[in-house]
């Protein structure tokens, strides 16, 4: 029998965490951790929330994180992490595609796991996994790895990973914690300063005043200037003094996808979402500034420096350095404290009469979007379908988007108002990713919490509907339907001819009416729009329940 009087690594692990503010683990246990288990029973102040797969899991503490804290039009409070579990070996394993997803799209995703037994850390030993290099930086899956190396060691390592995991660039960090660490008893405990000495840690600096300096000469100089934000932004929450920077510079503004939402839709200077996809207009419309300020790019959402390369002037800020050796290295860098820069750069420029057409701008993307084709058919346009979510669900409400063709026109048409927020997998383009939004629901139980998503990439994942069921969230599941990997089909059709694709492209769906109801959900099938309308209403006055809503889609003719 184990000493229950003295404390041991798994309670002191909890005790770290909550002194994190850390609420929910979110995972699938395993059979050797008993000690977690145990100490995890008699605690109010940080819950296991068991998935059906550790990717979903770790999606879903990823989307918590994301979305906690407050969202525009809020006040400003702390975000939380939420940390992610696995067992030894295949339940590790099972991490890596979400653990690489938040460190490309610079999310904070602790992760922990048990590992075999320390004096078995071999490649002959059962279950073994080399968790150091799988979740090394080498391999870009996360940023760091981390073992437990002594029970009194616990603190020290815990705080260690969120500090990387928190530090800009943010991403993933894994800890693993040998089999028989998690009994031992531990003599170490968070100190009272444990929470502030993390703060302290990642604080971001001020930035350099020269620097300021040279760019407010260029934008004072500036008659034709351009804005193109990326996710930093929404990470620091800088969401007020950069609005007060737009409207000062009078500056039209442009957004990635990770960048939505850094500027209210409604505004009079907000242009929309740019997507690669739209390379040509790109061009055209960089090609009519003189000065580009972006902030926040990151070279891995896939928008090439090659847009803007005509440009006479280009300001790059950034909360820190974010240059790519040989590919992206602008001469005026602003690197700090986004506030700070956003209201020395008001204070040190006068307002211009900016040139930019943003009429023109809106009306050629929207002709890009929709194309000529009628957008009352059936099945129906993903434009129709954009239109009615954003005028039920522009307010209070988390739209996560999963990845696909359903990605691009979430993306583009969807426009977040006040309270609301919509964020995607990007940086390594996940399908399932839309798995974890239930992770939304407890970061946010006052809120409509949709995940949107295609056929393909639902049905990687649904059974984690039942564990939206289990702890009585509310979540609405829109899938659109076409019976196809519809994004990889559109690509062969372009690249070879209208139905010249691979049959393994398309696949038989389900019944998703009754598919929602074996999961204990309540399920829909659309056969009209007023119908799709009404049933949205409907649930948004209930505001209880999980929902699967399956919408028949026929994508071409317009953006895709």
């Amino acid at each position: 029998m184990k000493n229950i009087n003295k404390k041991t690594v798994s309670d002191v692990l909890l005790d770290c965490l909550v002194s994190l503010k850390v609420k929910y683990i979110f995972g699938v246990p395993g059979d050797i951790q008993t000690d977690l288990w145990h100490s995890l029973k008699n605690r109010s102040d940080i819950s296991f929330i068991a998935f059906k797969n550790e990717k979903s899991a770790a999606f879903a503490a990823d989307i918590y994180c994301r979305t906690s804290g407050r969202t525009r039009g809020e006040q400003r409070v702390e975000w939380h992490s939420a940390v992610c579990f696995s067992t030894v070996g295949p339940g590790m394993t099972n991490l890596v595609s979400a653990a690489a997803n938040a460190t490309m799209d610079r999310s904070p995703l602790v992760c922990i796991s048990d590992q075999v037994n320390s004096l078995g850390l071999d490649n002959e030993t059962h279950q073994y996994i080399n968790s150091k290099k799988l979740f090394s930086q080498d391999t870009n899956v996360a940023k760091d790895s981390f073992i437990l190396e002594s029970a009194d060691s616990i603190v020290q390592t815990v705080l260690s990973a969120f500090n990387v995991a928190f530090e800009e660039k943010m991403g993933a960090v894994h800890i693993s914690i040998p089999h028989e660490m998690w009994g031992k008893n531990c003599s170490s405990t968070p100190p009272k300063n444990y929470y502030k000495n993390f703060k302290n840690k990642i604080k971001i600096d001020s930035p350099n005043n020269k620097d300021i300096s040279k760019a407010a000469k260029i934008l004072n100089k500036t008659k034709s200037g351009l804005i193109l934000t990326g996710g930093s932004i929404n990470r620091s929450k800088s969401w007020y003094s950069f609005e007060k920077m737009v409207d000062h510079l009078n500056f039209p503004v442009f957004s990635t996808f990770r960048g939505k939402g850094c500027i209210n839709s409604d505004h009079p200077l907000h242009i929309g979402t740019l997507s690669r996809h739209f390379e040509n207009v790109n061009k055209s419309i960089f090609s009519k500034v003189d000065t580009i300020v972006l902030v926040g790019y990151d070279y891995n959402e896939g928008v090439k420096p090659d847009i803007w390369s005509g440009i006479k002037n280009i300001i790059n800020i950034d909360l820190k350095d974010n240059t790519v050796q040989n590919i992206f290295s602008p001469k005026n860098n602003i690197f700090g404290n986004l506030d700070e820069t956003f209201l020395s750069l008001c204070q040190l420029t006068e307002t211009s009469t900016n040139s930019v057409n943003i009429n023109k701008i809106k009306k050629d993307i929207k002709n890009i979007i929709y194309g000529d084709i009628d957008h009352d058919s059936f099945p129906f346009r993903p434009t129709r379908i954009m239109e009615i979510i954003n005028s039920t669900f522009k307010e209070d409400s988390i739209i996560v988007g999963d990845v696909g063709n359903n990605k691009y026109y979430s993306g583009l048409l969807y426009n977040p108002g006040k309270n609301s927020q919509i964020i995607f997998s990007n940086g390594q383009s996940s399908m399932a990713f839309s798995s974890g939004a239930i992770g939304a629901s407890f970061a946010n139980p006052n809120k409509n919490i949709i995940a949107i998503s295609g056929d393909g990439g639902f049905l990687m994942n649904p059974q984690e509907i039942i564990t939206a069921v289990k702890h009585n969230k509310y979540l609405i599941e829109i899938v659109f339907v076409d019976n196809a990997y519809g994004l990889v089909k559109s690509k062969q059709e372009k690249d070879f001819g209208v139905n010249k694709f691979h049959s393994s492209l398309t696949f038989q769906n389900p019944d998703y009416v009754s598919l929602a109801k074996s999961l204990g959900a309540k399920g829909y099938f659309i056969n009209s729009m007023n119908n799709f309308l009404e049933i949205l209403n409907k649930i948004k006055e209930q505001k209880s329940g999980v929902h699967l809503i399956a919408v028949p889609v026929e994508y071409g003719g317009g953006a895709i």
